[in-house]
């Protein structure tokens, strides 16, 4: 070996290039990850858990493990890349520029958080040993022979109203769930984070889904049904977690979710399945915007938010051209402002509704549907009203007493629909015959009074310009009651069939105003006041 070679070979280790010593960092930092993120989630059988129907407290040690297993080794490759390391390659990923060192360790520090914050809660809630409660109960009794009478802790702690109620893993189970959902969503965020620090990423929803099914088993029923527990009580917890669950999976209103990420009470057409909003209602300024996005509501609501601006803005250049015109112009006739205001007010509680639908406040969801029930009532009453008005030009009190029913149907319809059955998706048949009752009886009596007054061909005469209105709104009703075709969007044809019907209605106003004599005579028969 010559002197040049042997100082070449000495020297070599100290003057590798900074690029070499990076790439050589990488590949032990991979392969120390590696064997970290092997962690292997049991499968979706309810027999990895052991869990048998005589001991539910079995079941939550062994869930306990599982978990704490699997989060472990995720912690323990998330903790070395939030480590103070110099800054390292990774690969084709940073030279692309679509990778940042400090976007590694910012995102391994916020699933740390999560993590812990999992296994914090876990600790508290689930039980790490199994311990039969029945030979405790056993126990404490055969040595308190004063509370030999309290047999149960339920009633000592009826004894004790101060005494801390403690946790029950039940309770927890759903709650768990969600969290590794969220887990997984952090750590899947990003496929090239993800791909590229973890080469082989462990999947934490199947603990999730290990979790939902230990749930739904009967082989746990202490778990479904906690005798502690009242059913309101239970309703109210799994209520409270499907919501939670869905603003999670909606990430907080930022993506669509399906109908089965729904809670149970958002549910109302099975029919279509996909692309519906669930945002919560402190980010109301979403919910505004989400009417000009694309999702499940988007039709709904511009069929009726089209026509509200247009009429609007109609309205009101008729009111300024009114008061910029001379005093001889024609004044704007009162059954058709009223009948308008009321169009508008059915269309404007359409828009909010359907906007709403995809709010994740529960109360304010319910009480823009019932907004909209309340506009179809007066849209109801209205139409009917300008029938009465001009039927009964030449009887004014038969016209006064019309325009109270009219009235009254208006309130009823206000009333209605604020009761707690009445928005149920089950009762949506109820819902059909209450609008068509409401509509038959305030409608009958002033025909059939036309009828005796007149005629019956002089007052089919004087309704014959609606009957087109009355078409459309039967044929809106038709898509309605039957959902038909609801996968192109049979509520939105209802929608277009009920602005065409609202058309129909305003056009035929002027030839209503003739009455039922027309326009021939001038002048009102000799009829009993």
């Amino acid at each position: 070996m010559t002197p040049t070679t042997a100082t070449a070979t000495a020297t070599s280790p100290r003057t590798k290039s900074p690029v070499a010593r990076i790439k050589r960092r990488q590949s032990l930092i991979h392969s120390a990850l590696a064997p970290c993120m092997t962690c292997q989630p049991p499968t979706h059988s309810l027999d990895t858990l052991d869990i048998s129907s005589a001991s539910a407290t079995a079941a939550f040690a062994s869930l306990h493990f599982h978990v704490l297993s699997c989060l472990a080794d995720i912690e323990a490759s998330l903790s070395q890349l939030e480590s103070p390391l110099p800054d390292f390659d990774f690969g084709q990923a940073i030279s692309r520029g679509e990778l940042k060192v400090e976007e590694v360790r910012a995102w391994a520090k916020d699933g740390l958080e999560m993590l812990r914050q999992i296994k914090g809660e876990l600790r508290s809630h689930l039980p790490d040993f199994t311990l039969d409660s029945t030979s405790v109960e056993s126990y404490v009794s055969s040595r308190l022979h004063d509370l030999s009478d309290v047999s149960t802790l339920k009633r000592m702690t009826s004894r004790f109203p101060d005494f801390p109620r403690l946790p029950r893993p039940e309770q927890y189970l759903l709650t768990l769930s969600n969290h590794l959902k969220s887990l997984h969503s952090h750590l899947s965020s990003s496929d090239t984070l993800s791909h590229v620090a973890f080469p082989s990423f462990p999947s934490t929803v199947k603990l999730s889904e290990l979790i939902d099914a230990m749930i739904s088993s009967d082989r746990v029923p202490a778990v479904l049904r906690p005798r502690s527990l009242s059913q309101t009580e239970d309703a109210l917890g799994k209520a409270t977690a499907e919501v939670a669950r869905a603003v999670e999976r909606s990430v907080h209103g930022a993506k669509l979710i399906t109908y089965g990420d729904l809670p149970t009470e958002w549910r109302n057409n099975p029919f279509v399945t996909h692309g519906y909003r669930f945002i919560p209602l402190s980010k109301w300024p979403l919910i505004i915007a989400s009417v000009f996005a694309l999702h499940n509501e988007t039709l709904n609501i511009h069929t009726h938010l089209v026509p509200l601006l247009l009429w609007t803005g109609n309205v009101i250049l008729t009111f300024l051209g009114s008061s910029l015109s001379s005093a001889s112009a024609a004044v704007v006739d009162t059954p058709i402002l009223a009948f308008t205001i009321f169009a508008l007010f059915t269309l404007f509680s359409s828009v909010v509704w359907h906007t709403m639908a995809g709010c994740a406040h529960h109360k304010g969801m319910v009480l823009c549907a019932k907004i909209d029930y309340v506009g179809i009532a007066w849209l109801i009453s209205g139409s009917v009203g300008t029938i009465v008005y001009y039927g009964f030009q030449c009887n004014t009190n038969m016209r006064r007493i019309f325009l109270l029913i009219c009235l009254i149907n208006g309130l009823v319809g206000t009333v209605i629909p604020f009761w707690d059955w009445f928005n149920r998706s089950e009762n949506k048949k109820w819902r059909i015959i209450t609008f068509l009752s409401m509509t038959i009886l305030i409608t009958l009596g002033p025909l059939t009074q036309l009828a005796l007054l007149h005629s019956v061909q002089e007052t089919a005469a004087f309704i014959r310009p609606v009957v087109p209105s009355l078409t459309s709104y039967v044929a809106g009703l038709l898509f309605y009651a039957t959902r038909f075709p609801e996968c192109g969007g049979s509520h939105a044809l209802w929608h277009i069939f009920i602005v065409r019907a609202i058309s129909l209605h305003r056009d035929a106003l002027p030839v209503l105003k003739d009455g039922v004599l027309g326009a021939t005579t001038g002048v009102c028969p000799l009829l009993p006041s």
